[in-house]
């Protein structure tokens, strides 16, 4: 995982969200991201045998020379391929532009290049796709943009293949990179973003040369960070990361819509509709872009089940998308709600309800505004609230809406800011989450964790570790109603020397617990849960005389000994 890491290089980049060339990419939001290449055609399976994972990377896993793999680009005849349905998809499905894969790792290129190994000149299909598909962007209203793989490109040098092993990389750099990035910049129009992948060990200087290269060429073009070390205009998250908190700056999270991010065989585990719109929904609220990929199939068609989820997206997204989305502001709070999520333009705030009871109520501390009214938008109901200083309560309509996700929308006196700290909130209707990453920590250390469940399917969990003598995690909260209430550990691995214990309430209420060893359950799919592997053990009930401000802290009961429990939150649920 730390090689992955280095590949991917930094997420800093250079550009201010103040600056007019930010415009753009603020208020876009959501966008189709294309892996498209030889690889669709393989999709996975190389001489009859399978290849688990992502299938862009089917050179590298099975170990195919250069000569073998670019014998397929002899069959590649993506005939189906239609630049105007394709768009129009997209489009539909509420996206403002199209990044596609120029040039993948495989160092094939799905346009007319001078390089002979392209899908024009070595190929039965005979077309450049991405000249159609810039054309019907121009013509149907959307941006468009390319990928290029300017560090690894297997077909110039690669660390497996004995007939590549004394090539050079500033050979490759000089005589293919450069020169097909200038092609893209120079032979398809006005570009909106160009997005590079895994800089490697590309020094400071090659990295400014290929964006001095954009800037001339298309200087209103956005750049993103993998381009590497630290010269992108903003930053990309790593693949099918939904960040946590809210981050400041120009940020985009890119996703998959099934497991793999090119086109694959045996993979029929699509995102749905409601699972689309919950990460572009999070990804918003917490200040960024989202951008989701299709792999088109050997044809060249996007996969029925991926079409049928992106045009139901686009359907909520035409009702509340200027709204909910486009050009909005993050969330008031810094991380997900019990009831949803939030995103604000100026007076008003827009609450997606995802987890929520209907005929009751949401309860929450500290919103940064004085409400004037609360509206259900599905039905244009206005609904009751109650307001004081510490808190607010909405009364949630009577019954569901015919919407994936409904919509409040909250119109305050005044613009609406954003809280530098969130109050969680503990309401007997929800679980409540005390996650890792909003915990105060002593001697103690919080890890942003990642792992492959196969070949590049990358799940991410939060978590504390490391615990040192005497270490705590304290989490503060409020609750609204008093009465008994379950606590919870989601955990995974225990050292057998010390697993007792303690969680200590500031109400003076104290529970010791014996802690399993979390067994090492199968690896879940993508769409699951991240910290499926974990184990849920029930700590104990505790009981709350009152309403309130209290302090939940963890804790060995071995405090003298260091101690390795990967905690991912304790979950405080009302004991019926």
């Amino acid at each position: 995982m730390e090689q992955m890491n280095e590949l991917w290089g930094s997420t800093e980049s250079v550009l201010s969200v103040d600056d007019p060339k930010a415009t753009y990419f603020k208020q876009c939001k959501f966008a189709m991201f294309v892996h498209w290449g030889l690889y669709s055609h393989t999709g996975g399976i190389w001489k009859g045998k399978t290849y688990h994972g992502i299938t862009e990377w089917l050179m590298c896993t099975a170990n195919i020379s250069a000569a073998d793999y670019a014998d397929i680009a002899k069959e590649f005849n993506p005939s189906d391929f239609d630049a105007a349905d394709f768009v129009a998809t997209a489009k539909a499905a509420g996206m403002k532009y199209i990044i596609v894969t120029a040039k993948h790792h495989e160092g094939f290129a799905m346009f007319r290049s001078k390089d002979p190994f392209n899908i024009y000149d070595a190929t039965p299909f005979k077309r450049d796709p991405m000249a159609e598909l810039a054309e019907e962007c121009r013509k149907q209203g959307l941006g468009f943009g390319f990928y290029y793989s300017q560090f690894q490109d297997w077909q110039a040098y690669n660390r497996w293949d004995e007939s590549l092993k004394d090539a050079d990389f500033e050979k490759y750099f000089q005589e293919k990179c450069l020169p097909q990035i200038e092609e893209l910049l120079t032979h398809y129009g006005k570009l909106a973003l160009i997005w590079f992948d895994t800089p490697g060990k590309m020094t400071p200087e090659q990295s400014k040369k290929i964006v001095e290269l954009v800037h001339r060429y298309q200087p209103e073009a956005l750049v993103n960070s993998r381009i590497g070390n630290g010269v992108g205009d903003y930053s990309s998250m790593n693949d099918n990361e939904v960040p946590a908190h809210r981050i400041p700056g120009l940020w985009e999270c890119i996703r998959t819509s099934n497991n793999s991010w090119g086109y694959s065989a045996i993979d029929q585990d699509f995102c749905s509709a409601s699972e689309i719109l919950w990460d572009l929904i999070q990804v918003v609220a917490r200040g960024g872009t989202f951008m989701l990929n299709v792999g088109p199939d050997p044809k060249g068609n996007i996969p029925a089940p991926c079409r049928h989820a992106l045009l139901e997206t686009g359907k909520w997204l035409q009702k509340y998308g200027d709204k909910v989305i486009y050009s909005a502001q993050s969330s008031p709070w810094t991380t997900v709600r019990s009831w949803g999520d939030c995103t604000r333009r100026k007076e008003k705030a827009y609450f997606v309800l995802q987890n929520w009871l209907p005929g009751k109520t949401i309860t929450e501390y500290g919103f940064p505004g004085v409400i004037r009214e609360v509206t259900w938008l599905g039905k244009n109901q206005k609904l009751r609230f109650e307001q004081n200083e510490k808190s607010f309560k909405i009364d949630l309509p009577e019954m569901t809406g015919d919407d994936l996700y409904e919509v409040l929308e909250i119109v305050c006196e005044k613009e609406i800011g954003e809280l530098t700290d969130s109050v969680i909130t503990a309401d007997p209707l929800y679980p409540c989450h005390l996650k890792a990453e909003t915990a105060v920590l002593t001697n103690a250390e919080f890890k942003h964790d990642f792992w492959a469940e196969r070949f590049g399917e990358f799940i991410y969990v939060n978590i504390i570790h490391n615990w040192q003598p005497n270490a705590k995690a304290t989490w503060d909260f409020e609750l609204t109603e008093p009465g008994c209430y379950r606590i919870s550990i989601r955990y995974q691995k225990v050292d057998l020397q010390n697993r007792v214990w303690k969680i200590s309430v500031s109400n003076g209420a104290v529970i010791e617990r014996w802690l399993p060893d979390a067994q090492q359950l199968p690896p879940p799919p993508m769409q699951a849960e991240p910290t499926a592997r974990f184990h849920t053990a029930r700590a104990g009930v505790i009981s709350f005389d009152k309403p309130g401000r209290y302090s939940l802290t963890l804790e060995s009961c071995r405090p003298e000994l260091p101690a390795e429990l990967h905690v991912a939150e304790v979950i405080l649920e009302r004991f019926k």
